[in-house]
């Protein structure tokens, strides 16, 4: 283990609260308990220290988690838009044929 001090914590500043903002994507929630952590950060972080302290563990869990989280939120946001793109190009498509159906009757 290095002589150097370090800080295993991966909590941002925490407001009260979890704030939503409507208008952005998912991936735009703050989270107040623990900032997402990345899977090769966790990597780096673990590879580098020989023991690390039990909270400092249920931190970087939690930090994962949150990622996961996340990830899971702007999946399902990005299915729906294109979902709804898919949708879209359907009923320009549909407009097109009828279109085309009435220069041909």
């Amino acid at each position: 283990m290095s002589d150097h001090s370090v800080n295993y914590s991966v909590t941002s500043p925490r407001p009260d609260s979890v704030e939503l903002v409507a208008d952005n994507h998912p991936s735009a929630i703050v989270f107040n308990e623990n900032a997402p952590m990345s899977p090769n950060t966790v990597l780096a972080t673990l590879a580098a220290h020989d023991e690390v302290p039990t909270e400092s563990l249920r931190e970087i869990i939690t930090g994962l988690v949150a990622t996961i989280k996340l990830r899971e939120l702007a999946w399902e946001a990005d299915c729906t838009a294109m979902r709804a793109r898919i949708n879209h190009a359907e009923d320009r498509l549909e407009a097109a044929i009828k279109d085309i159906e009435l220069l041909y009757l």
